[in-house]
């Protein structure tokens, strides 16, 4: 008898995957902090992670996590192509721009 919640034999078979991880942060995000009303330093992060949010959707990556000022993203998870890497660098690059 299986365990509750066990993963069929078949289920299990391992894998090995490439993803790419792309972490970004604000640049001198410590000055802003310093010269902002807190406010508007927190209306400044809204609008960051809603860009990176829409960046990233946009470029097949998936948002893991906002921590401060920083995101994280990973492309090539749950499924994977030999255009991870491409990617990731694009939406890195439209995020700067944007």
């Amino acid at each position: 008898m299986a365990e509750p919640g066990a993963i069929p034999s078949a289920s299990r078979s391992a894998c090995r995957r490439h993803v790419t991880v792309l972490f970004s942060d604000l640049t001198d995000s410590t000055t802003l902090v310093r010269t902002l009303e807190p406010e508007h330093y927190l209306e400044v992060l809204d609008h960051l992670r809603s860009c990176a949010h829409a960046v990233m959707l946009r470029h097949g990556g998936t948002l893991v996590e906002f921590r401060g000022d920083g995101i994280l993203a990973m492309f090539g998870f749950p499924e994977s192509s030999e255009h991870d890497g491409r990617r990731a660098t694009e939406a890195a690059l439209q995020l700067h721009e944007e």
